[in-house]
């Protein structure tokens, strides 16, 4: 048998993932082709009236004509949609034919009840059942994390229309039932109650995020964004604990790049770091306050019923519900929780049954989810 010692593995992979990262490395050109794409998009079809129960039957067919694991490949491949926004070489050669051809493709993006693991977890897990994606937010303009130009769910939560009581109370729901079983965008965290800080003492959270992610790009971020954030949360709150969740991209990481905006920055006094997996929302019931950029984690802390700031500009953000550090003009309408959820949640959503590649509603999703969570850390983790 071929001993193969751990520092090389760590090595080979780390080469890897060096040469995955450059492939998908945003460039100038790339990067200026998406945004006259976009702007071109934005200008046509904005006045537009868009059917999204069509639009979602049309995803749906197309999606069940392959496996289900095989559906990020479809959508990159396709010339219909994009998955994401990201600049890439890739991306951007689609979208100049589609530009030349003068057609619209729609945004998918992963929803934000996505699955136990992640995709770059693939070598590590033995079911593809916990990689599958239970859905999609869908939209014909942009990325709902960018901020830069309006996406059509921005639109539409900054429109006239009214929700419903009925759908209100659904979404209500929902979110109860979110929060009291801790699912989230990757359910592969174990659930615990963290013991960081000092008793009796407040307890503020800080959250890292991938060095220059496309939704802290697009969701006017910054290098400064995040060091005022965190000046922010010392200053604001003397005497507090100030606890940095590090983004798992900074954990054990060989690569020499910056991966993350707190990578550097040490622990002393009250400043505090978790590097450890937890549940989101286990580390958000924790804590007295939360500060984001523009991570999923500011909405989750909403329905968590926490005090939330925010520093760049996520969907969630401008609407009244969150302490926002910057301001968005476009955004004028006052939303309630229930009614920002139900929109991007629901309306700007669709649900895929991650075992039969049907269509499903969220509430059957999140049943999934509960069941996939406890079969996985019963087979892949405490197995």
């Amino acid at each position: 048998m071929v001993n193969i010692s751990k520092q090389y593995l760590q090595e080979r992979l780390a080469k890897i993932i060096s040469n995955r990262d450059s492939n998908s490395e945003v460039t100038a050109d790339s990067q200026e082709i998406m945004d006259l794409y976009q702007d071109y998009i934005t200008e046509k079809y904005i006045d537009e009236n868009i059917n999204l129960d069509l639009l979602k039957k049309q995803i749906y067919k197309d999606l069940s004509s392959v496996e289900i694991k095989d559906h990020h490949t479809y959508i990159n491949n396709s010339d219909k949609y994009m998955l994401g926004v990201k600049a890439t070489k890739a991306l951007s050669e689609k979208v100049l034919k589609a530009k030349k051809a003068d057609k619209k493709m729609y945004v998918i993006e992963d929803t934000f009840i996505r699955s136990i693991a992640t995709l770059s977890q693939k070598m590590m897990i033995s079911n593809d059942l916990y990689l599958n994606s239970c859905g999609y937010t869908i939209d014909d303009l942009s990325h709902y994390v960018d901020a830069t130009r309006p996406s059509r769910m921005e639109l539409v939560i900054n429109s006239d229309l009214e929700i419903t009581e009925e759908q209100k109370q659904r979404a209500r729901v929902l979110i109860n039932k979110i929060i009291e079983n801790k699912i989230t965008k990757y359910n592969n965290q174990p659930i615990y109650e963290p013991n960081i800080g000092r008793d009796g003492v407040p307890k503020i959270l800080v959250i890292d995020q991938s060095y220059n992610d496309s939704s802290i790009l697009k969701g006017m971020g910054s290098d400064q964004t995040f060091k005022n954030m965190l000046d922010s949360a010392i200053n604001d709150n003397p005497g507090a604990d100030i606890i940095i969740k590090t983004h798992p991209d900074a954990v054990g990481s060989l690569s020499l790049k910056q991966k993350c905006y707190y990578q550097y920055v040490e622990e002393k006094e009250n400043v505090y770091k978790i590097t450890d997996m937890i549940n989101p929302i286990s580390l958000i019931n924790y804590v007295d306050k939360v500060y984001v950029c523009s991570s999923q984690f500011g909405f989750e802390s909403l329905m968590c019923n926490k005090e939330t700031h925010i520093f760049g500009m996520p969907f969630y953000a401008g609407w009244g519900l969150t302490h926002d550090a910057q301001k968005l003009e476009r955004r004028t309408k006052k939303r309630s929780l229930e009614e920002i959820f139900y929109i991007a949640y629901i309306m700007f959503s669709i649900y895929i049954n991650p075992k039969t590649n049907k269509p499903c509603e969220i509430e059957d999703a999140i049943d999934l989810l509960i069941d996939l969570r406890y079969q996985y850390f019963k087979e892949e983790v405490n197995g």
